[in-house]
């Protein structure tokens, strides 16, 4: 920030009357309450670390499961659905119609 003549440059001149000590503690004490703050969150929520720690490093996505087993013999797989608020009727009459369409 000086010139080598040991002149102060404009720039350094002016982050040295602005930028006081005071503000340095005001950033870091900042930055301190931030901390806090996710630590607290993460205790509230019951969030491991390294979970929010992968999402920041990697393209924000995690696989929380693994992938599903093979299909142990040649059956057909069944999809189970709940749907709250639909009547039997009404759910029998929904599934009876997705049958139709895939045959």
């Amino acid at each position: 920030m000086h010139h080598p003549g040991g002149q102060t440059t404009p720039l350094s001149a002016f982050l040295l009357t602005r930028f006081t000590p005071r503000w340095l503690l005001v950033v870091i004490a900042l930055l301190v309450v931030a901390l806090l703050g996710l630590g607290g969150l993460l205790l509230y929520t019951g969030t491991p670390p390294w979970v929010v720690m992968s999402l920041l490093t990697s393209d924000a996505e995690v696989e929380l499961r693994q992938e599903m087993r093979p299909a142990r013999g040649k059956g057909p797989r069944v999809l189970v659905l709940a749907l709250g608020g639909v009547g039997a009727g009404e759910f029998r009459d929904a599934v009876r119609s997705v049958q139709s369409v895939g045959r």
